[in-house]
């Protein structure tokens, strides 16, 4: 049940038929992990932040080791001067609390890998991978695919971009 703060919160999605209460009853509950918080991870953290994905029984884990650094901030927008030297995902956490402070959020300040990634993604209801590097992507599609997860992989080369969605079960 939505409580009148939610309703007015989120009242812009709820009246779209493909959302309505039982949809953002799901955002609310709903386990995503973001996997790199460069460009592409800051921008879906803070809309799925914002849209209350996680703000219930459900929450959003941030993974990523870097740190933010000078070349990041004209593209990476979460971020600012106070945060350089910072892990990436706690400046972004500290940002992100303040679009959404209901939201749950888990920090894990580490590069993803095989001794750590199918652990984190365990409990996940979607993942997203918005890493840099062919292996973490390779890593990561193939355990979607073992735990049966549903995968947004989206990366951006210079002018061009690229969105690959899987979802279980669906062709």
């Amino acid at each position: 049940m939505l409580s009148r703060e939610d309703i007015a919160r989120y009242s812009r999605q709820l009246l779209l038929s493909e959302i309505n209460e039982e949809g953002q009853q799901n955002l609310a509950n709903a386990h995503v992990v973001i996997i790199g918080l460069g460009g592409l991870g800051c921008l879906a953290a803070h809309y799925l932040v914002g849209a209350g994905v996680g703000s219930q029984a459900g929450s959003i884990t941030l993974v990523d080791g870097d740190t933010v650094e000078i070349s990041n901030l004209q593209r990476q927008i979460a971020y600012n001067e106070m945060h350089l030297g910072e892990l990436k995902a706690n400046a972004l956490q500290g940002e992100l609390s303040k679009v959404n402070a209901a939201v749950n959020l888990n920090v894990k300040c580490l590069f993803a890998d095989s001794k750590n990634l199918a652990a984190m993604m365990a409990q996940a209801t979607c993942v997203l991978d918005c890493t840099d590097n062919t292996n973490s992507r390779d890593l990561i599609n193939l355990l979607c695919f073992k735990l049966n997860t549903p995968l947004v992989s989206g990366a951006a080369i210079r002018f061009e971009g690229q969105l690959f969605v899987a979802i279980p079960g669906e062709s």
